[in-house]
């Protein structure tokens, strides 16, 4: 699955792991290398996120429904722990660095 910044026109990631059920996100990138993930989630909320097992630092992307960019927290270092500040339809993680010029605002694609 690709990950595109409609906004920006670029493509952020082309190998996107998608975790819809509780098991995928329960796993999210833990012992994934240097990969990119997105959480679905039925109705908007606040997401609790820790960094157990995950060996590398990330970018974390709050989307709403229409996949705009509500949060990004920037270099989100292993073993950690975080909860989005705003509630979300999805969540976004990649190998920090990954965003270029992805801003707060910016509309994102992916299936």
């Amino acid at each position: 699955m690709t990950l595109r910044n409609l906004t920006k026109n670029i493509e952020l990631e082309r190998n996107v792991v998608l975790c819809g059920s509780w098991w995928r996100q329960a796993r999210g990138l833990i012992l994934r290398p240097r990969k990119s993930a997105v959480f679905l989630f039925s109705k908007p909320r606040r997401v609790p996120l820790h960094m157990i097992g995950v060996l590398y630092p990330i970018d974390v992307l709050v989307l709403d429904k229409q996949k705009k960019i509500q949060e990004i927290k920037k270099d989100f270092k292993p073993f950690r722990f975080y909860t989005t500040k705003s509630p979300g339809h999805y969540v976004v993680e990649v190998p920090h660095g990954q965003l270029g010029p992805t801003s707060l605002g910016d509309i994102l694609a992916f299936p």
